[in-house]
Order: C-alpha cells, then structure tokens, then sequence
C-alpha cells in the first residue's frame, strides 16, 4: 500500500518545489553590494615616502556617478604583411557595432 503511494507523492512534491521556484522567480531582486568603498580605498596602497606623489583615486560619489561606457565589436589585429588578401579594406568599411547593452539584460542574468 505505501508503495502506491510514492508515484503520487513524489508528483506532488515536485509539483511544489515548482510552483515555489516559479514563485520565487517573479520576485527575485538581486542585493548587489556597492563595489566602490572610499575607506577601503584608501587602505589600498601604502602612501609614498612623499606624500604629494601618491596616487589619487576617485571618491565613490564619483565612481558611481561614472556613464556606463558602451563595448563594441573587435575584430582580429594582425602582423603588417600577415593579414588576409582585402582585410584592412573591408575592415575600414565595417560600422561600430555595440555588442554588451546593460539595457538588455534581463534580472536573472540571462534571457
């Protein structure tokens, strides 16, 4: 008689563990932790014997308020004289083409 019943229990038990992920998925906000830390920043390098020399890093206001800066398309660089037959010209004719838009993502990371 238990028998019978592990086909069925185990039915409902993934119907269940679906209907949470499905559930979970519709709400999912990822924390992401700010990167830019002005005090850990500043830990980063030891200063210089001359203190007027060492380096000066952004503060994180300015960090964050930096554009996203777009990634386009590369194309291979090749050794003058190894390139193929017609390369140099048809890569002048190319456009720039955005290849990463954050825009576009989607919350899970994928599409």
């Amino acid at each position: 008689m238990l028998l019978t019943w592990i086909p069925v229990m185990t039915r409902l038990s993934f119907a269940a563990i679906l209907l949470a992920t499905l559930t979970h998925a519709q709400t999912f906000r990822p924390e992401i932790p700010k990167f830019w830390d002005d005090e850990a920043v500043e830990k980063f390098e030891l200063p210089l014997a001359s203190p007027e020399h060492s380096p000066k890093h952004l503060s994180a206001k300015d960090y964050y308020a930096l554009k996203v800066r777009p990634i386009f398309k590369t194309y291979p660089v090749y050794a003058p004289g190894r390139e193929p037959a017609g390369y140099l010209d048809w890569l002048k004719q190319q456009e720039p083409e955005i290849i990463f838009d954050p825009a576009k993502l989607s919350p899970c990371g994928f599409a």
